[in-house]
């Protein structure tokens, strides 16, 4: 039978049986998370969306200036499609902002510069603009501030496939949270239940204090395992 000899290694047993058993259940998972990287930069690679009623949030970058990403959902008349746009407060340009292009059948045609981007035949656009008032947010489970620059709703006016386009129409480069779907609620056990999406939403907000961190860590370990063999 295995015995706890510490109360530190209790407690830490103790989480990590936590996290195994709860980890996988309740309102921490109702939230999709993806990563982009340089491959959703046209129709065909768009990135393709969970259902509407699933909450999912995109951690996203332009990489390169000209750079645009782009996003699929299946939509059903009626339904509604909401997106919020954030940037980070930390690590982008300042004048960083990004214009959201919703594209699909039924939508206004001839609302876009067709310079920026072709749509197919009969396909329409809206195009949502930063809005003048930003709103400040702070993501908790997560520790990172956001401006929020855009909310929107759509009724999607048909069944059809829609697309979302995430651009800068200057060329800067910068990083971008998009929401899409109805709000989640999160908290400070999604950080503990899921160590690995934290550390990866921490790794692509600011990877040089992540780094830091995991020094410091690694060399407190390493001067405990020493300092714990030099008692024996």
């Amino acid at each position: 039978m295995m015995r706890i000899t510490s109360w530190p290694a209790g407690c830490l047993f103790f989480l990590l049986t936590c996290c195994f058993w709860f980890g996988g259940v309740g309102p921490v998972l109702a939230t999709e998370v993806f990563f982009t990287g340089k491959g959703a930069t046209n129709l065909d690679n768009a990135i393709r969306l969970p259902a509407l009623a699933q909450s999912c949030t995109i951690f996203g970058r332009l990489a390169y200036p000209g750079q645009y990403d782009y996003y699929t959902f299946s939509g059903r008349k009626g339904e509604v499609f909401t997106v919020e746009m954030a940037v980070p407060t930390l690590g982008n340009p300042e004048k960083f902002r990004l214009f959201l292009a919703i594209a699909g059948p039924g939508l206004p045609v001839g609302d876009h510069d067709s310079s920026l981007f072709v749509l197919p035949p009969g396909v329409g656009l809206y195009t949502v603009k930063p809005v003048g008032k930003e709103r400040e947010k702070t993501d908790s489970p997560y520790g990172t501030d956001y401006r929020v620059t855009q909310v929107f709703q759509l009724v999607v006016p048909g069944d059809a496939d829609y697309y979302v386009i995430a651009y800068n129409p200057e060329g800067l480069t910068g990083k971008y949270v998009l929401r899409v779907g109805p709000p989640a609620e999160a908290g400070i056990l999604t950080a503990v239940c899921h160590p690995g999406r934290f550390l990866a939403v921490r790794a692509w907000y600011n990877p040089v204090q992540l780094l830091v961190v995991m020094a410091l860590l690694s060399m407190a370990g390493g001067v405990l395992l020493l300092s714990r063999r030099a008692k024996r």
